[in-house]
């Protein structure tokens, strides 16, 4: 009798997910697969649902509570929308509608329409809301400095106006190499002239090396720019300085000018100088006649002392005076009165 062959045994696999661990033995044939022990997670507390109350049930503050609520909601909201569509109406007729149609620019006896415009830089079809009025103004002043102000303006719906004011030269500065520099009553430098116009009052004790038309007189120029400029200011606001013929500043101790062509108005240092002029002004108006040829010594101007000069004498008082202080009391008489 043969004898049978024995069939090799069939070796047991897993699927993947059942695989066993390193180290994990295959159970026999037959025998379930132990699943690893996993840690105990607390469970999850269940959500509470907020039961909804129906309104009937409420009570009547809560239900006026929740009323001002909804309306306090409902009035952000319009808001909200009323500020945005007020927001994107205003963007659209700034950026379509309001576009320049004319120019409205003056021109002034220095500096035509035409110059102005051509610094200016705005051009018709331009947007009236896309550029600085104040950029524009210090921009036409740099490039022009004879001008004292400038004005540019919107004027809606479709209209850019300029309006351009010279400066009024009102003393005349000695240059060191020969003529004369113009300035306003501010200090403004101006325009280098051979002589001096007609209205411009001469300046004795201020000889200039070098000046830029546009550039302000100061320290740096010389040490008589502030007492000058604080006179000249002094002189505008009373509306006197159209009447001074020259102003010496040589000696600050004895600041002089010269008023009306017939008084030689002598201020010791420029302090108090508002209440000094008004003082000439009051002397000029009921002191003295339109005939006279005086001396007004105003150091005090609670005071004043009015001699009579000459014309010769006060053609003298422009000249440059020593810069030391007298020890004999030259300026003034010792009695001094008004007169």
């Amino acid at each position: 009798m043969s004898k049978k062959r024995a069939r090799p045994r069939r070796q047991r696999t897993l699927p993947p997910g059942n695989q066993p661990a390193v180290g994990q033995q295959m159970p026999p044939d037959g025998a379930p697969m132990q699943q690893p022990v996993q840690a105990d997670r607390p469970a999850a507390k269940p959500r509470k649902r907020r039961r909804k109350v129906p309104v009937q049930q409420l009570s009547r503050s809560e239900r006026q509570r929740r009323q001002v609520k909804r309306s306090f909601r409902r009035k952000v909201t319009r808001r909200l929308v009323f500020l945005l569509l007020t927001l994107g109406m205003a963007f659209l007729a700034v950026t379509i509608f309001f576009r320049v149609n004319t120019l409205d620019i003056t021109g002034t006896p220095h500096y035509s329409a035409e110059e102005i415009s051509k610094v200016l830089g705005v051009e018709k079809g331009d947007n009236l809301f896309t550029f600085r009025t104040g950029a524009l103004e210090k921009k036409i002043l740099k490039k022009y400095p004879y001008l004292s102000d400038v004005s540019v303006e919107r004027q809606l719906p479709d209209t850019l106006a300029v309006k351009a004011t010279d400066a009024v030269p009102v003393v005349a500065l000695d240059m060191q190499g020969g003529g004369y520099f113009l300035a306003d009553a501010d200090g403004k430098l101006l325009e280098q002239t051979a002589q001096i116009p007609e209205g411009v009052a001469s300046v004795t004790g201020v000889i200039l090396s070098d000046a830029t038309p546009g550039h302000f007189l100061s320290s740096e120029d010389t040490d008589r720019a502030a007492p000058l400029i604080a006179l000249t200011q002094a002189l505008e606001k009373q509306k006197m300085i159209s009447d001074v013929d020259f102003i010496n500043v040589s000696a600050l101790y004895d600041v002089r000018f010269s008023y009306q062509g017939r008084l030689d108005v002598r201020l010791g240092e420029t302090t108090q100088l508002t209440e000094k002029l008004r003082m000439l002004e009051r002397i000029v108006q009921d002191e003295l006649s339109p005939s006279d040829v005086n001396i007004v010594y105003l150091s005090d101007p609670t005071t004043a002392y009015c001699p009579p000069t000459t014309p010769d004498q006060i053609e003298q008082s422009a000249l440059p005076i020593a810069e030391e202080i007298p020890t004999t009391e030259l300026i003034e008489p010792a009695a001094s009165g008004s007169s």
